[in-house]
């Protein structure tokens, strides 16, 4: 939450990522945020990406919340319109910088075996693949995965093609 970045941030940690989806009501917190660390946010719609960018004192990251299937919050993984569409508004302003695309696999949290909790995860990072490979052939280049979920992050090993894990 912004509330918890900015506790983070005044404890002197330099690198914050607000791990909700972009709320207008929250824009201004956010760019007091990006004077202090480096900021990412999750967007998963266009809405307010130029209200953030308006007054940003420094880049702000941008990472588009895709829903691989938990049905909880962002664009689905398929929706290759829907992906574009931020992933271009995002591209507009020059203190937004698109990073790449960010998942939480919320449905690892209901296997009750490792093969089924591996099943999942597999599921979860080929969306996750295929979506940034249609992204690419789009004209989006260099976009990361970011993917985590306490379940496969503490069980399993297999991130081929994955940049960044959350774990906790």
């Amino acid at each position: 939450s912004v509330d918890m970045a900015e506790y983070f941030a005044a404890d002197g940690w330099r690198d914050i990522l607000v791990a909700f989806p972009l709320n207008i009501l929250e824009i201004d917190g956010l760019k007091r945020l990006a004077r202090r660390a480096r900021l990412g946010v999750l967007a998963e719609a266009t809405d307010w990406l130029a209200a953030l960018a308006a007054g940003a004192a420094r880049p702000v990251d941008v990472w588009v919340k895709v829903d691989i299937g938990a049905n909880r919050t962002g664009l689905d993984w398929n929706d290759r319109a829907g992906l574009a569409r931020v992933c271009g508004e995002t591209l507009r302003h020059p203190r937004l910088r698109l990073r790449g695309l960010l998942t939480h696999n919320g449905r690892t949290y209901g296997a009750r075996t490792i093969e089924a909790l591996a099943a999942s995860h597999a599921d979860s990072l080929g969306k996750m693949r295929r979506a940034r490979r249609a992204l690419e052939a789009a004209g989006f280049a260099g976009l990361e995965i970011s993917v985590g979920d306490t379940p496969s992050c503490s069980r399993l090993g297999d991130v081929e093609g994955v940049d960044e894990i959350r774990p906790g």
